[in-house]
């Protein structure tokens, strides 16, 4: 058995990097929010989601480093089109890259950037000619994703004599062409909206974004279509033993932009601000009382029954 130190030690780690997450988080919604509801947002990012749990009780898994490296990225972003030059290019690729390497799936982040801060997708065309003609730029990106990698290369070179390596050995994508999207949102054992009911708030304010094209909204979402089908096509779409749905951890930094559109379009008006005001909170209490009552034997091991479910309203 391993000294408590080992596990404090990670738990410092995870909780070092989710803070300066939520920093950074909080530093981007603030190019589009006020003070209180960036705050707001972000808070309720780490107290009303799963990020809690793998922050706190499984510090040891990826997705709390993950969503460090995706808000420092989103902060990032607007930078590079502000002032494109080797500086922008060098914070904007380093977190992607790294967030990449912890997690191949979160190369879908790199259509934030390719569609930032553009209304609608007719105006791709324009953003392509506007980055072609700094290729150059788009070449150093490259050149520095490449090496985030080679230390990881050459372990993998050192230990088996191969410069890649698949790690997830026989996992494939099996349900490719069945999808599970009902497992991924709606799930008994770990579905996003069941689990994690902020974010149905935080999609209702996407959709609502997508069809004012807001906020770079079609890019979020089709980034989170996209990243629920490649769960969803997953041999194993529970990503079993998940507190939640751990699979979409640090995708939340994206969502917390419609989330925090929701927020301050409703505190405006004092009756719809209370009634949003009590519903956040009971989504933190809900939160915290599954993190701390999330129990592998009863939620994976046990046949499943709604009465397991329950247990989180019980105190």
């Amino acid at each position: 058995s391993y000294n408590p130190a080992y596990f404090h030690t990670v738990l410092f780690a995870a909780i070092f990097y989710v803070f300066f997450g939520l920093y950074y988080l909080y530093k981007a919604l603030r190019r589009f929010f006020s003070r209180e509801v960036s705050l707001l947002t972000a808070l309720l990012a780490f107290l009303a989601t799963n990020l809690f749990f793998y922050t706190v009780m499984q510090p040891g898994v990826s997705h709390a480093y993950s969503f460090f490296l995706l808000s420092l990225y989103i902060y990032f972003v607007p930078g590079f089109y502000e002032k494109p030059g080797v500086k922008s290019s060098l914070f904007l690729i380093l977190p992607l890259a790294l967030a990449v390497l912890i997690r191949p799936t979160n190369i879908l982040a790199g259509l934030y950037f390719l569609f930032y801060g553009l209304s609608s997708f007719r105006d791709l065309g324009q953003r392509l000619t506007m980055l072609a003609g700094r290729w150059y730029l788009l070449l150093f990106m490259a050149f520095v994703s490449f090496l985030v990698f080679v230390p990881q290369m050459a372990y993998w070179h050192t230990v088996t004599g191969k410069w890649f390596i698949y790690s997830y050995t026989d996992s494939r994508f099996t349900n490719a062409l069945s999808p599970q999207f009902g497992t991924v949102l709606f799930g008994a054992r770990g579905g996003w909206y069941l689990y994690t009911p902020l974010m149905l708030i935080a999609t209702g304010g996407l959709l609502y974004l997508v069809y004012q094209r807001r906020l770079t909204a079609p890019a979020i979402l089709l980034m989170m279509v996209l990243i629920i089908y490649v769960n969803a096509s997953w041999f194993n779409p529970t990503f079993s033993s998940s507190a939640g749905y751990r699979a979409l951890v640090e995708w939340i930094p994206f969502m917390c932009i419609p989330l925090a559109f929701v927020i301050e379009t409703l505190q405006k008006h004092s009756a719809w601000k209370r009634i949003l005001y009590s519903v956040l909170v009971l989504f933190v209490v809900y939160n915290l009382l599954f993190s701390y009552k999330f129990n592998h034997h009863i939620w994976w091991n046990m046949e499943w029954e709604w009465s397991n479910f329950l247990r989180l309203v019980k105190f």
